[in-house]
């Protein structure tokens, strides 16, 4: 494989300017090597991809409340009744326990108490026990026309010069529509407006900026929107949750209004918000919480983690563990304690809540998309971790949900693939006899996975009709290609956003699979045929405006510039990272992009040329990725790409 050299800064992407078709007409490498046929024999080659003449053999998609069923489908090639059965992990035997549970979600025993729950915020307090105090720094962004329209949406009516937080606007037309508006809100969302009015100036701005400029940007689906319809109507009734909202709002709002006020309410709020979370994880150190009071302290936690994850001028050293992965890791030990599923006899028949259901979605996804960039070690994923994003029926599993921009069950597949791959580094050879259809199974999964979401309707000023909407691999690429598209090619609509994110998730999902579990290399033709699709899905994405959010696919976007080798997949990830990095507006965005240049800049004279033919044998392949994690994680630090 040729050394890929570093591109020069190319001008900014232009959103509206015409883009190829979404989707090249390639063809898929029926005749290409992917997977070792000689080392499985399970009465079929062990990949259909590697001939035309492989028999035609299905696999039924995971069920989320039983062991995975053996699916059986007539042969192409028999004329008789013969069946041939396809690989599944309960037709085979000696499956070890740790990859047992893959695939199938289990009722969880009932908490039996014993944890310690360590409250990683607090290290703030003990370095300013030695001088070293927690000051918010700012960005001080220049607001020159006053509209902010990245992950933020500040309209220009706010007067960002001051963001309604200094002075009374009482008699502006555009304030008393927005008072008129956040009381409505309030009204909805069962929080009492005593409480509201009770705010002082500064902190009813800050509430204001979360509910209207924050929550807005976080994702193009409403009801799915966790941090607003979940999240922000819990401050009323819990602390910790409260001052959280109001530290997260004021870091960000220190950016664009540089005053020493809003400087000393954020880090007010902040204090209070871990003081409170550190009580909380005590009371439930003693006691396991109730349901209520586990959202309330999981959501106290997802909102001061997002914190950190946008403020790397506070983030730990390179060598240490980042804060917010040790956040990350606390939120799921709190969903863990307080599972719910122990009450049920089957896994499909379990209820989460709304509230539950997204907190899941936000902490996991924080704690599975830091795994593709680290070492792999078992621990990590082991003794059914993050199984609770697959409880409650099919439809819940396959919903795309606002928090992470894909089904909790394509989220967990990432998970899955990291697991097993940690497996496979343990053993590589006792591990080959079930690795191998194991990883079949994930990518016919992955390659015909059907998601879902509701869009809704506005209607009279209100959103009140909801249109269940289910999306595949076939009407993503026909949706894309015609009424999702304005004349330039650009996304116009949030139908179309939610489709192409899921779709580039899906696509991420599948390259992360071939890469990392199967070794295959970057110039491997099937790679290439996935880069491809997944560049083409990120070319129609807008990268600011009313449909670019938070939802937008920043993982898959770091991914394709990992394993990019053609100039223009290259190009794709780069240039979408500046574009996003323009709008100015406080991410985790501007480290990532720094470490993917660091990091292909090594890989153009560090990464080996795989050896041709590729190996049948898993574990005679060159594990490229492997080479590029431990380059991470001895000069970068662990990668933060949420």
């Amino acid at each position: 494989m040729a050394a890929v050299a570093i591109l020069p800064r190319r001008p900014l992407k232009r959103v509206l300017e015409a883009d190829p078709p979404p989707y090249p007409s390639l063809a898929s490498p029926l005749d290409l090597m992917i997977l070792p046929t000689s080392s499985v024999d399970f009465g079929l080659q062990a990949s259909h991809l590697n001939s035309p003449k492989s028999p035609n053999v299905q696999v039924t998609p995971v069920e989320p409340s039983g062991p995975p069923v053996r699916r059986r489908r007539l042969s192409s090639r028999s004329s008789n009744k013969s069946r041939v059965s396809a690989p599944s992990v309960s037709s085979i035997s000696d499956i070890p326990d740790s990859a047992s549970s893959v695939f199938t979600p289990e009722i969880p025993q009932s908490y039996r108490g014993g944890q310690v729950f360590a409250n990683p915020f607090e290290d703030h307090f003990e370095l300013e026990h030695k001088g070293q105090f927690r000051r918010l720094e700012g960005k001080n962004y220049p607001v020159v026309s006053g509209a902010i329209n990245g992950y933020v949406k500040i309209p220009s009516r706010w007067r960002a010069a001051n963001l309604r937080l200094t002075e009374s606007n009482g008699g502006d037309p555009a304030t008393s529509r927005e008072r008129e508006s956040m009381l409505k809100w309030l009204q909805f969302s069962s929080i009492p407006q005593p409480w509201y009015d009770g705010l002082d100036d500064v902190d009813r701005g800050l509430f204001d900026f979360y509910v209207s400029a924050w929550c807005t940007g976080r994702t193009v689906l409403r009801k799915t929107n966790t941090w607003l319809r979940d999240i922000a109507p819990m401050v009323h009734q819990d602390g910790a949750v409260k001052h959280a909202v109001l530290a997260l709002a004021g870091t960000y709002v220190y950016d664009y209004h540089h005053t020493e006020r809003i400087r000393q309410a954020a880090e007010l709020h902040y204090r209070k918000a871990v003081i409170n979370l550190s009580l909380s994880l005590t009371n439930a150190r003693q006691q396991t919480p109730s349901d209520a009071e586990a959202d309330a302290l999981v959501a106290a936690i997802a909102v001061l983690n997002m914190n950190d994850v946008v403020s790397s001028e506070h983030w730990r050293g390179k060598d240490e563990r980042p804060r917010w992965l040790d956040g990350a890791h606390l939120a799921c030990q709190i969903l863990d304690m307080t599972d719910p599923g122990y009450r049920y006899q089957d896994a499909k028949n379990i209820q989460p809540s709304e509230a539950r259901m997204g907190n899941a979605i936000i902490a996991s996804r924080t704690a599975i998309l830091a795994l593709p960039m680290v070492p792999l070690d078992r621990k990590n994923t082991q003794d059914k971790q993050f199984v609770w994003l697959l409880q409650g029926p099919e439809q819940n599993i396959t919903r795309i949900h606002g928090g992470c921009g894909m089904s909790p069950l394509l989220l967990y597949h990432f998970s899955q693939i990291t697991h097993i791959t940690s497996l496979v580094s343990e053993d590589p050879v006792d591990t080959e006899f079930w690795a191998v259809p194991m990883a079949l199974r994930m990518l016919d999964e992955l390659k015909n996975v059907r998601q879902w979401y509701e869009y809704e309707h506005k209607r009279y000023g209100e959103f009140n009709d909801v249109t269940k909407v289910s999306i595949n691999v076939d009407t993503i690429r026909d949706q894309l290609r015609s009424r999702f598209l304005d004349a330039h090619g650009a996304i116009k609509n949030k139908e179309g956003m939610t489709a192409s994110t899921a779709e580039a998730w899906r696509l991420a999902a599948v390259i992360y699979l071939l890469c990392r579990l199967l070794r295959l290399p970057r110039d491997h033709p099937e790679v290439l045929l996935q880069a491809s699709k997944l560049a083409a899905t990120i070319r129609v994405m807008p990268t600011s405006g009313c449909m670019f959010t938070a939802q937008a696919p920043f993982f898959p976007v770091f991914l394709l510039g990992i394993v990019a080798v053609e100039k223009d997949h290259c190009e794709c990830a780069m240039e979408w990272f500046e574009a996003v990095i323009e709008t100015k507006c406080r991410s985790s965005v501007p480290p990532a992009y720094d470490a993917l240049v660091e990091i292909r800049q090594w890989m153009s004279t560090n990464i080996k040329d795989a050896p041709q033919p590729i190996p049948d044998r898993i574990r005679d392949r060159y594990a490229w990725w492997e080479d590029v994690v431990d380059h991470v994680a001895q000069t970068l630090t662990t990668l933060c790409l949420v």
